[in-house]
């Protein structure tokens, strides 16, 4: 198979690659450039999404997304678009909102490669999803003096099997609720800690961030290591519990980790919803629910998809182009019927964003409770 890059997509890291076609380094983004034979022949072509910000959005890119002509026969058009974000839509930029909405009810052969695929829509954990998938940074560059996966000395915790490790859980992070009041996931989980007795603490350990070596050394020594929700489903954090040998704790309603058409990711995670943050006791149970042999490996597929898919920038870009070349060779279609684009479309006209005060949940927009305090969702839970 063979795909193209528009310029200004440099830090993708897809320079160099056997599967590109030479010669398109340089190339803009014009029609004569779109519709020229080598480009028209590759089985997708990847563009740089400038959306701008919320403060100051990038009206232009949706009029260029439908004045592109139609891809036929498998082929897509690739959109890098990190930070499109939707939820304010219907009140300050209903221009953006209406253009993006031609775009998403119009276009079946456009991927999107975001952070996540429902990043634009950070208050819709059902329906959020646009076709194509997540990826983690090309570009992020870890320190190599923090690769907490090398050898350790005899009796740290950082040798042998991940389930002899001394900690059930550990996580040390910031505790803030989601942009605009869309998740409340750390205030419950801190709170949640905070109130749990000595026999729920013994072995599962939830900080506020400290230093980087009791950071580090907090995920060497756990057998899972919680990925919460933070101003938005994904984070960095991901990297550094896949690299300490710990297995992933997603904590993040709706979200879809990184290349996932490729990471059967099933295999070597575990996906809690938000709610169990009021509860530690009852998330230990879930935990503890797993054998040593279960931990072990999904520990070590953990492992191998941290070597393949996070390690390196080379990494990163290489399973970005496995997993679009998944998508464009049918499984784009099988997104597609799950999550339609006009779904997704249908829902920004609705004020899904909760207030400090009020949470906004279901299809019409109505409010559903009152109030968001710890007291009142534990009741309900």
């Amino acid at each position: 198979f063979t795909f193209a890059a528009a310029a200004g997509c440099g830090h993708l890291g897809l320079g160099g690659h056997p599967n590109r076609i030479p010669g398109d380094d340089a190339a803009g983004w014009t029609d004569e450039v779109i519709l020229s034979e080598p480009f028209n022949a590759t089985e997708f072509l990847v563009v740089h999404c400038k959306t701008g910000n919320k403060i100051r959005p990038d009206f232009g890119f949706a009029d260029r997304l439908l004045g592109l002509p139609r891809r036929a026969g498998g082929r897509y058009y690739v959109v890098y678009a990190p930070g499109l974000w939707l939820d304010d839509c219907s009140k300050s930029f209903s221009e953006h909102c209406s253009k993006w909405h031609d775009v998403f009810t119009s276009r079946d052969d456009v991927l999107y490669v975001m952070m996540e695929r429902g990043e634009a829509r950070l208050c819709d954990n059902t329906h959020g999803m646009l076709p194509g998938l997540g990826l983690f940074p090309i570009d992020f560059k870890a320190d190599p003096s923090e690769d907490i996966r090398e050898p350790s000395p005899p009796g740290s915790s950082r040798r042998g099997r991940t389930s002899g490790r001394p900690l059930l859980l550990f996580f040390a992070g910031k505790n803030h609720c989601g942009w605009h009041y869309s998740s409340m996931a750390r205030p419950w989980l801190f709170r949640s800690y905070d109130a749990a007795d000595g026999s729920d603490r013994k072995d599962t350990l939830i900080t506020e961030t400290g230093t980087q070596e009791a950071y580090l050394g907090g995920l060497s020594s756990a057998r899972f290591a919680l990925v919460p929700r933070g101003d938005g489903r994904w984070n960095y954090r991901l990297h550094d519990v896949l690299r300490s040998g710990a297995v992933p704790v997603f904590m993040a309603d709706g979200y879809e980790p990184p290349f996932a058409p490729l990471v059967r990711w099933e295999t070597c995670s575990v996906s809690l919803p938000e709610m169990d943050a009021l509860d530690i006791r009852k998330m230990r149970g879930k935990l503890l629910g797993y054998t040593p042999g279960e931990v072990d490996a999904m520990a070590s597929r953990a492992r191998i998809v941290y070597e393949e898919c996070f390690e390196t920038p080379r990494n990163r870009s290489d399973c970005l182009v496995r997993s679009l070349r998944i998508l464009a060779r049918g499984g784009a279609a099988r997104q597609r019927q799950e999550q339609p684009p006009a779904e997704f479309a249908r829902r920004m006209r609705v004020p899904l964003c909760p207030s400090p005060r009020k949470r906004y949940a279901d299809d019409e927009g109505l409010v559903l409770y009152e109030n968001n305090t710890f007291e009142t969702w534990r009741e309900l839970y």
